[in-house]
């Protein structure tokens, strides 16, 4: 349990009397950073445009169509995202609302991802994305790289998770993270966000030149002729039986004469190639069509053994 003492102008500024929100770090911060000398605090909706799209209807692209490549919040974090589908370029309504724009900062704003958050680059401009996320638009740059370096630091993933909404899923709305306050030090302003720039754009070059290289390698590959795996695919026989060798247990198998699993061999009478070889049923039990769920049975081409429990023991 956790307990908080909060005063009561807090309670009547805040609106809010659950224990979760007066309990949170974010309360006893905001405090200190008012306190704090030197230091400017200004809501980012006063130098920044937030904004989050409506929810909309995915039409996805027919095979053909033209389509734009659709990403889902969390696959912005990942260094290399793949499409997580193919939305109509035509037929999807207001398209352009859910495009990435390059400079924005991306601020998840529900569920177990809330808190996290990026700066759109050239790479992730060819996407669009999920209306689950919250987009900030900072004109100036020093001010643009600052404020995503404040909100990536302990003290700004407090403050934005300080202010949550929901009693089953995690929500932050737009005018939440519009009245989060970025404290600017003003010595440390143009230096903080010359190192966050300069870290996006090796992120930025790298990712590009290393999806080039992943394209190029794909290319020279020829699968214009291959079977989508959706539509289903064929395995010969033949080609099952030349797949690499894998030892079972005999452990495993039913011993219906109670021996333990000692090795047996094959007792027919002519023998087969197996036997001739010296191979045991340990052995050929490595094949792929040997097995199945109740008895481990070998059944070849005509003219070999069939093992089962009459021929062996």
């Amino acid at each position: 349990m956790i307990i908080a003492p909060t005063r009561a102008t807090a309670l009547y500024e805040a609106n809010r009397l659950d224990a979760r929100f007066h309990a949170s770090p974010a309360v006893r911060l905001r405090p200190v950073l008012s306190r704090a000398k030197k230091v400017s605090l200004r809501r980012i909706g006063e130098y920044g445009d937030v904004r989050a799209p409506n929810r909309f209807k995915r039409t996805y692209a027919a095979p053909g169509e033209e389509y734009i490549p659709y990403l889902r919040p969390y696959d912005v974090f990942e260094y290399l995202p793949p499409e997580a589908d193919r939305l109509s370029v035509t037929r999807t309504e207001n398209l352009d609302t859910y495009r990435i724009n390059s400079g924005d900062l991306l601020q998840t704003c529900s569920g177990r991802n809330l808190g996290p958050l990026t700066i759109a680059d050239n790479y992730l401009a060819r996407f669009v994305l999920s209306h689950d996320m919250v987009r900030i638009t900072i004109a100036d740059e020093s001010e643009r790289y600052y404020t995503l370096a404040f909100l990536q630091s302990a003290v700004g993933q407090q403050l934005l998770r300080g202010d949550l909404n929901g009693s089953v899923i995690d929500h932050i709305t737009v005018d939440q993270v519009a009245a989060i306050q970025v404290p600017f030090v003003a010595s440390i302003i143009s230096k903080v966000a010359a190192l966050m720039r300069d870290a996006t754009a090796t992120r930025e070059q790298s990712r590009i030149t290393l999806h080039k290289s992943v394209e190029a390698l794909n290319k020279a590959f020829d699968t214009s002729h291959d079977k989508p795996l959706r539509e289903g695919w064929a395995v010969k026989g033949r080609d099952a039986g030349h797949q690499t060798r894998r030892r079972v247990s005999l452990d495993s198998r039913p011993n219906d004469q109670g021996e333990g699993s000692r090795r047996r061999r094959c007792r027919t009478r002519r023998g087969c190639d197996d036997h001739k070889a010296g191979r045991s049923i340990q052995d050929v039990l490595c094949r792929p069509w040997a097995r199945d769920t109740t008895r481990v049975r070998y059944t070849a081409s005509p003219g070999r053994c069939h093992w089962g429990k009459k021929h062996f023991v």
